[in-house]
């Protein structure tokens, strides 16, 4: 059973399967999207810079996926959309790393799971908590 659930993590999280369903919803959901007013001041901004930084190095230059984001995001980026790439690449990168961790054996198959059935699967709690 937990081989066929890490079978379907693997594939429904591989970074090509990902961010086709994210570039989807760049057409189909994010456009719908209730937009809220915020006030924009010196710390927001700072914050926002540096968001915008570390996304671009982790996921827009070091990841081994960065093609396949840049795919999604680059017409993004002509649009002038930062917020969606910056939610992409953030979100995308937890999913593909949840999914790793899960196929090298880290992950757990439920958040809410009971722990001890975790050690009871071979999985020692420190492996599983990872």
């Amino acid at each position: 059973m937990v081989a066929s659930w890490r079978r379907v993590v693997g594939e429904v999280y591989r970074p090509e399967r990902l961010h086709e369903r994210f570039r989807r919803q760049t057409v189909t959901t994010f456009p719908n999207r209730v937009r809220v007013r915020l006030s924009i001041d010196a710390d927001l901004v700072r914050f926002g810079l540096g968001l915008l930084a570390r996304v671009a190095w982790k996921v827009g230059v070091r990841a081994d996926y960065r093609r396949v984001f840049w795919d999604v995001a680059r017409p993004l980026l002509r649009e002038g959309r930062i917020e969606e790439i910056v939610q992409l690449a953030i979100v995308g990168r937890h999913l593909i790393r949840f999914s790793r961790d899960c196929l090298a054996g880290a992950g757990e198959a439920s958040f809410y799971a009971d722990p001890s059935r975790t050690e009871s699967a071979g999985v020692p709690r420190a492996a599983a908590a990872g």
